[in-house]
């Protein structure tokens, strides 16, 4: 679940931050949101990676690690619902946000569900 979740978030960024003005132009969104959405994702996939690099390497995760990544994916599912319907997307950009709230909600409840009662949690 971590890989998955490192890997969207880094692809998703670094998407978003290559293709930022097309899609500023495409969704009908300000270049600044654009930005501020690739940065989050970057953001988001280098602690989910690490956490992932910690699992590897210790073959056990700090529950301290993985509560703030389950509430950093249901906020940001927040910010996509919310977003759907306040900023003048279109129906490509709402598609988007719709989606991409979905799914790191999706990623939420996995990380909740067979993450945080595992037998490799370390409970600290």
């Amino acid at each position: 679940i971590l890989f998955i979740d490192s890997c969207a978030g880094l692809l998703a960024g670094t998407f978003v931050n290559l293709f930022a003005g097309f899609l500023a132009h495409l969704y009908g969104w300000n270049l600044e949101w654009i930005r501020f959405m690739g940065f989050v994702n970057l953001l988001y996939g280098c602690y989910s990676g690490t956490l992932y690099l910690i699992l590897r390497r210790r073959n056990a995760l700090p529950r301290s690690g993985i509560i703030p990544l389950v509430l950093a994916n249901s906020a940001w599912a927040g910010v996509c619902f919310s977003s759907a319907g306040w900023v003048p997307a279109g129906l490509p950009g709402t598609f988007h946000l719709l989606f991409e709230g979905a799914f790191v909600l999706g990623l939420a409840f996995l990380e909740a569900r067979f993450m945080l009662d595992s037998p490799w949690n370390s409970r600290s």
